[in-house]
């Protein structure tokens, strides 16, 4: 690793991410005091992004990662438990990690001092998620939210999604088994955000070595509406139905429905999610 080189990668498919990048590259190497080693364009191909970044991984001491939570993901994987520090400048349509560590727009990292923090993320099997793993709702809300509805609405497009979930044929959703019971949704998360803001852990702190795990059983579309307007508001407690816990790792999910990190499917469950206590450090403004 050199503490002074960098690598830049960037959501291709967003707006705006290309140019970023490029004066990113011409800032630092106008400072004179960074290296740009390379600045990477993400691909489709998930595993060809992770290979470039892995191929720098002992040149770099800093990934600058321009993009959304899926963007932050993939650069985590490669990043956690080394000595390589992460800044994140957000342009998704989420950026629930930028929002859960009080990062905003995209020319910070230009215009203020930074520090290296290490901060909590997750693991499931053996890859890391930032922000959440969930299945039921937060899977079949993929169908939900196509590409084309986030560029249109942006960060409402997780509302519009979940609200059309609520509407739309009850057999159609995903019944997840637990215990003697259904659940719609099961989540384990990090970040005190998911879905753009939504405030599912509003106590959550990436400093205390525990995930949060919240459960939706399945009821009226009513009490779940009021359910979401009590998430919403940040006041999960409020609902006395939803299941909440607290603990270094949980079992999530059952045999026959997806599991998801960060909005990618992974895989069927059960699976087992962990608290990886200080294994990202990541760049803050020092403001922070």
């Amino acid at each position: 690793m050199v503490s002074n080189s960098i690598v830049i990668y960037f959501n291709s498919l967003l707006k705006g991410a290309s140019k970023t990048a490029e004066q990113y590259r011409a800032y630092l190497e106008k400072e004179n005091i960074h290296r740009v080693v390379a600045v990477l364009a993400s691909t489709p191909d998930r595993e060809k992004d992770l290979t470039m970044l892995r191929q720098l991984q002992d040149q770099a001491g800093e990934y600058i990662a321009i993009g959304g939570d899926g963007t932050v993901n993939i650069v985590a994987q490669v990043a956690a438990f080394t000595e390589i520090t992460v800044t994140v400048i957000p342009l998704g349509t989420g950026n629930d990690f930028a929002r859960d560590l009080g990062i905003k727009g995209a020319r910070w990292r230009m215009s203020q001092d930074i520090k290296a923090t290490p901060i909590a993320i997750g693991r499931a099997e053996n890859i890391f998620f930032i922000n959440h793993a969930g299945t039921g709702l937060s899977a079949d809300l993929k169908a939900l939210q196509p590409r084309w509805l986030k560029r249109f609405a942006g960060n409402l497009s997780y509302l519009l999604a979940i609200l059309r979930y609520l509407v739309g044929p009850i057999d159609r959703r995903s019944a997840i088994r637990r215990d003697s019971g259904i659940d719609d949704f099961q989540v384990a998360t990090i970040s005190k955000y998911i879905g753009g803001g939504i405030p599912v852990n509003p106590e959550g702190s990436r400093q205390h070595c525990e995930l949060h795990w919240l459960a939706v059983p399945r009821r009226s579309r009513w009490q779940q509406t009021k359910a979401l307007m009590w998430v919403m508001r940040g006041q999960p407690q409020r609902c006395s139905w939803l299941a909440r816990d607290c603990a270094v790792s949980f079992s999530l999910g059952d045999n026959d429905h997806d599991i998801e990190l960060d909005g990618d499917i992974l895989g069927k469950g059960p699976m087992w999610v962990t608290c990886c206590p200080g294994a990202l450090r990541v760049n803050l403004p020092l403001s922070n």
